[in-house]
């Protein structure tokens, strides 16, 4: 059943190509329904999830006015321009979950007690890339200002086809 899920090959998620399979539920009807999933080995898998805030949001192209349509473009089928659940429950109150707008994609906060839309999503790794620097902390010693140490190798790794990012890298010392 590949055909029926879409893989991001930059954080490693497999998402359900129909983005609105179970219809509208209450948060926890969706959790409920996550669970029905699992229990009946949905597409020929039991780990499907609700997504966090952050692997949802990572669907969201913001140079584009509407999601909804553009991830129609990516392979996704039935995608609603409204409100997707998140299985992150807001801090300061545990009645409210955050969400996705598939319109502009702006995330917000709603109580739970409200019908959303639910995309099962399975794999990755909390919605960020996988990657790894060995070692993870190097001690290049005492080395004083106007000198040079000794040359240092680190790896840098990327799993899987996808592309390594470096940002930034910060060098402290005291």
């Amino acid at each position: 059943p590949d055909d029926l899920t879409v893989t991001d090959n930059l954080t490693g998620l497999i998402w359900t190509k129909n983005t609105n399979p179970g219809g509208y539920k209450l948060w926890q009807e969706a959790l409920d329904y996550i669970k029905e999933l699992n229990n009946s080995a949905y597409m020929g898998h039991s780990d499907w999830r609700m997504p966090n805030r952050n692997e949802l949001e990572s669907l969201v192209n913001k140079q584009q006015s509407n999601q909804a349509t553009w991830l129609g473009t990516q392979g996704f089928t039935n995608t609603q321009a409204t409100y997707y659940w998140s299985s992150s429950s807001y801090a300061v109150d545990t009645s409210i979950a955050w969400t996705v707008f598939m319109n502009q994609g702006d995330v917000s906060t709603i109580e739970k007690s409200n019908d959303n839309n639910l995309w099962p999503v399975r794999g990755g790794q909390g919605g960020m890339p996988v990657s790894s620097l060995s070692p993870a902390v190097k001690n290049f010693g005492s080395v004083t200002t106007g000198t040079t140490s000794a040359g240092q190798t680190f790896s840098l790794s990327s799993p899987g086809q996808s592309t390594l990012v470096v940002s930034g890298i910060t060098l402290s010392g005291g």
